[in-house]
């Protein structure tokens, strides 16, 4: 493998690390944070940590797309290969979450059919590998991805963002908005068959602006530009996410939508920044590497981790630290011991092959 390739496939390794540790960081905050009162001395830190790493998902179909959309394969390697992966991975640890949270028979279907609450994810990617035949057709012309990425941001990134702040604002009805085309845009979000279509959209334009953004050079000034832009769009999201729930006095994720601008631009700043950043440390290297190839299995697990330390153990409800300090301890914890049970799984070839 030239230098160029290991540099590619390096950072797409450290961006699947970060990623999902920030994923796994958000959950262990978020329970907590929901059952909170607003007027907590902690409110604040875990509003922090629940909404500073809403891109995550983001990033993630963008490293798909940047990987897949470019590939040379067969439609049917795509549907044997990597559709039967996500559908058997759904359905197994869907049962297995559903088992382990049993309540009665009616509620264990259901909650095998609808998984978890970070299975979401997997059906998307599912859904998104179903069409690439669609979108490695559409990265051949730079015509089609400028028009897909043009229509997905003004109709689905900037849209969603305007709909939320204005009906939480209240604008509504205090600019008379809605004897405008205001009531005509909601009843069109309203709509379950246009939001379908709209965020398909959403999604395929994030796996197709990954691989835009990883087949183009853009300049220093450019990627400055994209790095205020994320960092104002972190800032954005954790203002807003405090300022709504504060308002409503309860927990509120009405700001944590992955294809928003206010987390589309936070994802593309960190896949810019490191895909322009030099690995030089040989040693963290092969570390990063090494976790990577557990990612998807770390992503699977750690809920199920999580919540049975938490059962066993108050983290939270005693004086042990300041939440600041212990939220990411307990994040690591639950990180490494994600990543050997993983790993565990990975040895066994057919388990490999489908579920991690």
């Amino acid at each position: 493998m030239n230098t160029n390739a290991q540099s590619r496939y390096l950072y797409f390794d450290y961006m699947r690390i970060i990623a999902t540790f920030l994923v796994v960081l958000a959950h262990v905050a978020i329970p907590i944070w929901a059952c909170m009162d607003v007027n907590d001395s902690n409110w604040f830190t875990y509003t922090f940590f629940s909404a500073v790493n809403r891109w995550t998902p983001t990033l993630f179909f963008m490293i798909s797309g940047a990987l897949f959309c470019g590939r040379k394969m067969e439609t049917s390697q795509i549907y044997k290969k990597y559709v039967l992966k996500m559908v058997v991975a759904y359905f197994v640890w869907s049962t297995l979450y559903a088992f382990i949270n049993y309540r009665d028979r009616t509620q264990l279907i259901q909650d095998i059919l609808s998984g978890h609450y970070h299975m979401w994810f997997i059906m998307v990617i599912g859904i998104l590998y179903c069409l690439l035949p669609v979108t490695k057709w559409l990265v051949k012309s730079e015509k089609r991805i400028s028009i897909l990425l043009l229509v997905a941001f003004v109709t689905v990134s900037i849209n969603e963002f305007l709909l939320t702040i204005a009906r939480d604002a209240g604008l509504a009805e205090s600019l008379g908005l809605k004897f405008l085309a205001f009531d005509i845009i909601l009843t069109l979000n309203n709509n379950f068959v246009y939001r379908v279509i709209k965020q398909i959209i959403g999604f395929v334009a994030c796996f197709v602006l990954g691989y835009f953004l990883n087949n183009h050079h853009l300049t220093a000034k450019k990627r400055l530009a994209f790095y205020i832009l994320g960092l104002f769009g972190v800032i954005l999201t954790i203002i807003l996410t405090a300022w709504i729930s504060a308002k409503l006095g309860v927990a509120s994720n009405n700001y944590s939508q992955p294809l928003t601008f206010n987390n589309l631009f936070p994802a593309m700043a960190v896949f810019i920044f490191l895909k322009y950043k030099d690995f030089k440390n040989i040693r963290l290297n092969k570390i990063v590497n090494k976790l990577s190839k557990q990612g998807f299995g770390i992503y699977i697990v750690h809920p199920m981790i999580l919540e049975g330390l938490q059962s066993k153990f108050d983290f939270f409800g005693g004086v042990l630290a300041h939440p600041m300090v212990l939220i990411p301890i307990l994040a690591s914890i639950v990180f490494v011991i994600s990543n050997f049970v993983s790993s565990v799984i990975s040895r066994v070839p057919v388990l490999k092959k489908y579920i991690v």
